[in-house]
């Protein structure tokens, strides 16, 4: 028999839809969100945050192309805070 003096748990932080949200919120002013990502957090780290500088230096998407200025080929509208609208 064994017995369990503690117990830890982690929550990850994930969104609704299970897709991290990376961005500037459209509520407050200046206020950049790289979060979401779960146990994945780790591993989309590096990618996030290039998004995120890309975002937060102006980079813009070209067209219909997705390479942005600073050219970071990730298009960032599925990752916006503002899907929520809570932020």
């Amino acid at each position: 028999d064994m017995i369990i003096d503690s117990v830890h748990v982690g929550y990850r932080p994930l969104t609704p839809d299970d897709t991290p949200m990376v961005g500037m919120t459209t509520r407050y002013e200046n206020l950049y969100i790289n979060a979401g990502g779960g146990s994945k957090g780790w591993t989309l780290g590096a990618g996030s945050g290039k998004l995120l500088a890309d975002i937060m230096l102006g980079a813009s998407m070209e067209g219909s192309s997705t390479t942005t200025t600073t050219g970071s080929s990730i298009d960032p509208t599925p990752y916006s805070p503002a899907r929520f609208d809570i932020f």
